[in-house]
């Protein structure tokens, strides 16, 4: 791919403008060349015929770890910035690019155009405020009961029958209960859902990596609160695995989820004799509709994402199809 003849020297080299979305030797070649000049931003961007302008941007500074990816809709001094990412696993940035830009969605579509707006609201008497602004509408007095009081006793009873009393974690068959329920959600109203299965290891020297100990376990679920929302979902799923599920949420929700779960892994020792740089936290993540909108093939994709990161040796794995 060559550098574009308009690129300007200094600050930022730009690519020439691909005609669809960037593949893995794109991202190999932008990442290449941002190793090679680390005072500048390597720009990458591409428009098919029925989609936006994408900007990809991808900097190797001196004293980063990781090179950094961010991602525009536009060219422009304003254009939406869709995510960031820290990574030099192209294929990871490509996945998070088809989850993003595969459809071809654009944020502005769903708007109405601001003249038929203006139209609709100004043909309205009396429904506007001096310099056009809309009256706020009447807030209706409701007379409403008192409310029911909920009963935690029983709340607590149930919650306590889902899970494992030794790990604090949801058991393997509440995962699959879960896991219907979230996936009828979807059928019904279309809202997204991302799995994550996991291991968590500990690296005792050696060579000598085993299953972290019970013990350390619910110290891990003590921590996972911090960052889960209510509704989330942490349960056992195999021998020695696990899984999150998260309502609501894309694939890249669940990537930044889950290096949030990796840095309060490490935030300290897990139980007396195991220090926080022993602990392994290794993932795989699919999701509903971005990867399919199958749930047995999302966690078939989950372990097959989980053993693509054991295989290099990194925390997450995001399952590509291609």
């Amino acid at each position: 791919m060559p550098l574009d003849d308009n690129s300007s020297s200094g600050a930022s080299l730009r690519l020439g403008k691909l005609s669809n979305i960037p593949g893995t030797a794109d991202l190999d070649f932008a990442l290449e060349q941002a190793k090679k000049n680390t005072s500048a931003v390597i720009e990458l961007p591409w428009k098919s015929q029925s989609s936006p302008t994408f900007l990809l941007k991808v900097s190797c500074f001196p004293g980063e770890d990781d090179a950094n990816w961010v991602l525009y809709q536009g060219e422009t001094a304003d254009a939406a910035v869709l995510w960031s990412f820290d990574s030099d696993d192209t294929t990871l940035i490509e996945s998070l690019i088809v989850a993003e830009c595969g459809a071809e969605r654009s944020v502005t579509a769903a708007l109405p155009a601001k003249s038929q707006t203006v139209s609709q609201l100004s043909g309205t008497n009396g429904g506007l405020q001096a310099g056009g602004v809309p009256a706020p509408p009447a807030v209706p007095q409701l007379n409403l009961p008192p409310p029911v009081e909920f009963d935690r006793a029983l709340v607590d009873e149930i919650d306590r029958n889902l899970r494992n009393p030794e790990t604090g974690f949801i058991t393997r068959a509440g995962f699959f209960y879960f896991m219907a329920r979230e996936y009828s959600r979807y059928e019904a109203f279309k809202t997204p859902m991302a799995v994550i299965v996991f291991e968590l290891l500990a690296n005792y020297g050696g060579d000598k990596i085993m299953p972290m100990p019970e013990r350390a376990l619910k110290e891990a679920f003590r921590r996972f609160q911090s960052v889960m929302k209510g509704v989330d979902i942490v349960s056992h799923y195999k021998e020695r695995q696990f899984a999150f599920i998260l309502p609501g949420s894309t694939s890249n929700d669940a990537i930044q989820f889950g290096q949030k779960v990796e840095k309060v892994l490490m935030e300290g020792p897990l139980q007396p004799g195991l220090d926080a740089n022993q602990g392994i936290f290794c993932a795989g993540v699919a999701s509903i509709p971005d990867t399919c909108e199958h749930p047995g093939i999302v966690l078939a994709a989950c372990e097959k994402a989980l053993a693509q990161a054991k295989e290099r040796k990194t925390s997450l794995a995001l399952f590509s199809a291609r």
